[in-house]
This record gives C-alpha cells, sequence and structure tokens, in this order.
C-alpha cells in the first residue's frame, strides 16, 4: 500500500502548472476634443495604463508565488517516502516555477526602467492628432487618420517632434497649399507615419527646416523614406520601433 506521503507527492507531481494569466485587452480612453489639458489627460491616461500592466504582473507574480509554496509543502510532507526519482521530478517543477517568476519579474523591471526614462505606453494616435491641432487653421487642415491595436511604449514628446517638423517640411514642400495627412499604422513591429500634402511640390525648401526634421528623427531613432510617391512627392514614411520592442 503506498504511504500518504508518496500520494502526496504524486499529487503534487501530477499537478499541471497553470497557463500564465492572459492579458487583459488594453484600455483605449480618447480625451475630449474639447478638454484645455490634452497633454495632462493623456499623461494620466499613460500612467493609469502603466498602473493596470503592473498590477496585472504583481498579481501573476502572487499566484505563482502560492503555486510553488504549495509544491514545497507536499514535497516536504512527503520528503521521508519519496524515492529520488520522485524528489528529483518535483524538484524540477519547482524550478520550472521559478522560472515563470523571473519571466514575470523581468517583464516588470524593463516596464519599470522604460518608465523611469519617461517612456509610457501611448496611444500615438492622440499624439498625433494634438500636433495636428496646432497646425490647423483657415485653408491648412490636417487630416489625422488609422489606428493601432494597442497602447506603443514610445517617448511621446520624440514623438510629437518629428511629427511637427515633418508637418512643417511638407507644408514648405508644398508651398503651403493643400491640405495635410497624418497616416497611423503599425506594421512588422514599428509604428509607422505617412505623412503627405496634396499640394503641388516644389524645390523651395528652407535648409533649416531640413536641419530641424533630420535633428527630430535623430533623437526619436526614427527612419525615414519616401512614400509610394517616390522622392519627387510631398509625402514621406517615418518608422519608429517601440521601445519594448
Amino acid at each position: 500500500m503506498p504511504t500518504t506521503s508518496n500520494e502526496s507527492l504524486r499529487s503534487a507531481a501530477s499537478y499541471v502548472l497553470p497557463a500564465p494569466p492572459r492579458e487583459q485587452a488594453e484600455l483605449r480612453v480618447v480625451a475630449g476634443a474639447g478638454s484645455p489639458w490634452p497633454q495632462l489627460l493623456r499623461t494620466a491616461e499613460s500612467v493609469r495604463e502603466l498602473g493596470q500592466r503592473t498590477s496585472l504582473q504583481a498579481q501573476s507574480l502572487s499566484l505563482l508565488h502560492q503555486e510553488l509554496r504549495g509544491r514545497l509543502e507536499a514535497l516536504a510532507a512527503a520528503s521521508a517516502d519519496a524515492t529520488r526519482a520522485q524528489w528529483l521530478g518535483a524538484v524540477r517543477e519547482a524550478i520550472g516555477v521559478l522560472d515563470w517568476c523571473d519571466s514575470v519579474a523581468t517583464e516588470l523591471q524593463g516596464e519599470a526602467q522604460l518608465a523611469t526614462r519617461g517612456v509610457l505606453p501611448i496611444d500615438p494616435v492622440e499624439v498625433c492628432r494634438e500636433v495636428a491641432l496646432r497646425h490647423g487653421g483657415a485653408g491648412a487642415m490636417v487630416h489625422v487618420t488609422g489606428e493601432v491595436p494597442r497602447p506603443v511604449w514610445i517617448d511621446a514628446a520624440a514623438l510629437a517632434d518629428v511629427v511637427d517638423q515633418a508637418l512643417v517640411l511638407v507644408a514648405e514642400r508644398t508651398g503651403g497649399v493643400g491640405a495635410r495627412g497624418v497616416e497611423v499604422g503599425f506594421r512588422a513591429g514599428a509604428l509607422e507615419l505617412r505623412i503627405h500634402g496634396n499640394g503641388e511640390p516644389s524645390d523651395g525648401i528652407d535648409p533649416a527646416t531640413v536641419d530641424r526634421f533630420r535633428g527630430a528623427v535623430a533623437r526619436a531613432a526614427a527612419t525615414v523614406a519616401p512614400d509610394e510617391l517616390g522622392p519627387g512627392g510631398a509625402g514621406m514614411l517615418i518608422r519608429l520601433v517601440p521601445a519594448d520592442g
């Protein structure tokens, strides 16, 4: 007859480690168009998003610690009658739980380090809309379209600077004539912005404008290429890789 201790050990060994908690759907809250404080509202939403992610990760660690404690208690209860093979199997399973703990802790530490650098999960479409409002006016409409599937870990100030300087460059390229547009998307692990104008492109661009745009691109660690109209057009494709990518 197997002892109670051996039964406890076999029960612990047969327990299947639960799958990691499913990540909750990213919450997207868009500030009202009439708000006088879009920057503060966007920052508050980013901090709220970070808090939700941190809370979920802390819950995951707590569950994993409880699982590890249960396995070790079962191992201690069966220690007197356990065979070497049973010991080794139980220890391997306990190490497996620790590996899960390490994975969650590494993710938590990485996101905390990003936050200390001022990088938070943001909605880049809202950032582009805020910049576009500063450029819009009579006869100078800026349309922002597109969406991203989830908040993106990126420096909001650097992104806004790139979009701002790109809109200035496109306006000069088209002589300030016609509407401009910002198309936002997320492809192949990177944020993509297509910034273009409807006016006829010309060569009358101030070199200082080009320098400011290049500086903004460098600070954001972005890459720039002509859009589908080619180098002779008034559009560009900007790619930024998220900080957590």
